[in-house]
C-alpha cells in the first residue's frame, strides 16, 4: 500500500480494509509507518465515506496491542486521520477504559460523542452517562481557571522590540465557536453532562445533570434561568442538593473580566482573548450570586431539593437499563460483523477480477505490438521500392547553424556527392 500511494497516489479500499484487520500482526515500532499510510489514505479518493469496518478494525486491534494512548491521539486528530467510530466501536472504547478504571480516558471518548452531538444510541448514552459521572465524582480536577505559565504572557504588548512581525496576505482573527474549539477538560465535561441531561429529559436526574453541566461549562445565567423556570412549575424534587452546591462552588470560583478593558488591536487578538469574553463581569457575578441565594432559599422552603446522591442514582439507573438492551446490542453487533465480512468478500472478488482484467489487457496490448512489428518486417521487402522513393523525396532538415568540425564537414560533402550520384543514375 505504501508503494502504491508513493508511486500512484492512491490504493484500493479493500487493501485498507484488510490492513485495518491485520494490525494485530504489526510490531509496535511500526506504528509511525502505519500512521503515514493512514494519512495518505485519508487524502485518497476512497477515504470518503470511510467504512465503519476499517475504523472498527483499527480500534479493536490497537486496544488488543495495548496502544490505547496512540489510538486516542489519532481519534482526536479527525482532520488528519478521519477516524469516526460507529456506536459499537464507541462502546468498545469506553468499555476498555472502564475495565482498566481509566475514567479520564473513558470520558474523552464520551467527549467525542458530544462533539458529534449524537447520543441516539442507547448504549452510547448509558456508558457516556456512567463514564462522565464517574469521572466527575472521582477523578475530575476543576482546572478551567488555573493559569499556566505561558512564555508569551510575559511579553509586554507595548514593547514592539520583543515582537516578531511577519507579513501575510490575509489575516483572520481567531474565532471561538464554543464547541469544536473547547480545549479545557472541565468545559468538555460540563457540556457533555448538559447534553446527557437534555437527552434524559425533565426528570430529577435529567435536571440535575443539566445544572451540574452548565455549572462546569461556566454558563451560570442559563443555569439560573432553568432553575427559576422549574421552581415556578411547582414540581417536587426539582433538583438534587448536590447540584446546587456544585453550582454555588463554581460560581464563587469563577474568574471575572474587566468590562472597561481596552480591546486589543485586530492583529494582536488570540483565541484566548475570545474565550475570556465568555467570563462574567464583577457586576454580573454579583447578580448571579444573589439570584442563586434567593432560588436556594425558595427551593429549600418548598422542599424541592432532593438529598439523593448523583453517583448512586446514575449507577442504579444505568445498571437497570443495561440489562434490557445488552443482549439485543450484542446480537446486532454479531450481525454487523457478519455483514462486514460478506462485504469484504465481495470487494475482494471484485478486486481480483479487476487485476485479472488489467493483466489480460496488458498481455493483449503486448501481443498486438509484437504482431505489428512482425508485420512491418514481413512487408518491408514488398514495399522496398516505395520506401526508397519516399526517402529520396522526403525534405532534408537543415542542420542548426554552428561551427562544424573538420570531420563533420568531410562527412557532409560525402553525403552530398552520394545523393547527387543517386539522382543522376535515376535520371539516366
Amino acid at each position: 500500500m505504501y508503494t502504491k500511494f508513493d508511486n500512484q497516489g492512491f490504493s484500493s479500499l479493500i487493501d485498507m480494509d484488510i490492513l485495518a484487520n491485520k494490525v494485530q500482526t504489526m510490531h509496535k515500532r511500526d506504528h509511525e509507518y502505519l500512521q503515514r499510510i493512514m494519512k495518505m489514505f485519508r487524502q485518497s479518493r476512497d477515504a470518503f465515506p470511510i467504512r465503519d469496518s476499517i475504523v472498527h478494525g483499527i480500534v479493536r486491534n490497537y486496544l488488543d496491542k495495548g496502544m490505547d494512548k496512540e489510538l486516542m491521539q489519532m481519534l482526536q486528530d479527525r482532520k488528519t486521520f478521519g477516524l469516526f467510530p460507529d456506536p459499537y466501536t464507541f462502546n468498545l472504547l469506553m468499555d476498555h477504559f472502564l475495565r482498566l478504571e481509566q475514567y479520564p480516558e473513558a470520558a474523552k471518548v464520551a467527549y467525542e460523542l458530544m462533539v458529534q452531538e449524537d447520543f441516539s444510541d442507547q448504549l452510547n448514552f448509558l456508558l457516556s452517562l456512567y463514564t462522565c459521572t464517574k469521572h466527575l465524582t472521582q477523578t475530575a480536577i476543576m482546572d478551567a481557571h488555573i493559569k499556566t505559565e505561558d512564555p508569551e504572557d510575559e511579553i509586554d504588548d507595548d514593547d514592539d522590540d520583543n515582537i516578531e512581525w511577519v507579513a501575510v496576505k490575509v489575516f483572520q482573527a481567531p474565532h471561538y465557536d464554543d464547541h469544536f474549539d473547547i480545549q479545557c477538560d472541565q468545559y468538555k465535561l460540563g457540556k457533555t453532562l448538559y447534553m446527557l441531561g437534555c437527552v434524559q429529559g425533565e426528570g430529577l436526574l435529567g435536571r440535575t445533570l443539566q445544572i451540574t453541566g452548565l455549572a462546569l461549562y461556566n454558563k451560570f445565567d442559563k443555569a439560573l434561568s432553568l432553575l427559576t423556570q422549574w421552581q415556578k412549575s411547582g414540581e417536587k424534587q426539582v433538583v438534587m442538593e448536590e447540584a446546587m452546591n456544585k453550582l454555588k462552588e463554581l460560581l464563587d470560583e469563577a474568574p471575572t473580566r474587566d468590562p472597561d478593558a481596552p480591546e486589543k488591536e485586530y492583529t494582536r487578538r488570540t483565541l484566548k482573548d475570545s474565550i475570556l469574553k465568555g467570563n462574567l463581569t464583577p457586576e454580573e457575578k454579583e447578580n448571579c450570586t444573589k439570584k442563586l441565594e434567593v432560588l436556594s432559599k425558595k427551593l429549600e422552603k418548598d422542599a424541592q431539593l432532593s438529598s439523593d446522591s448523583l453517583w448512586t442514582t446514575v449507577n442504579t439507573f444505568v445498571t437497570e437499563k443495561l440489562r434490557n438492551c445488552e443482549q439485543a446490542d450484542m446480537d446486532n453487533y454479531v450481525k454487523r460483523l457478519e455483514s462486514w465480512e460478506g462485504e469484504r468478500k465481495v470487494m475482494f472478488d471484485q478486486q481480483v477480477e479487476e487485476y485479472l482484467r488489467s493483466e489480460k489487457i496488458e498481455e493483449i496490448s503486448q501481443k498486438l505490438a509484437e504482431l505489428q512489428e512482425k508485420e512491418e518486417i514481413l512487408k518491408f521487402f514488398e514495399n522496398k521500392q516505395q520506401i526508397k522513393r519516399a526517402f529520396i523525396k522526403a525534405p532534408w532538415e537543415k542542420e542548426e547553424e554552428r561551427e562544424l568540425t573538420l570531420d563533420e564537414l568531410e562527412e557532409k560533402e560525402r553525403n552530398k556527392k552520394n545523393r547527387k550520384s543517386v539522382l543522376f543514375r535515376r535520371r539516366r
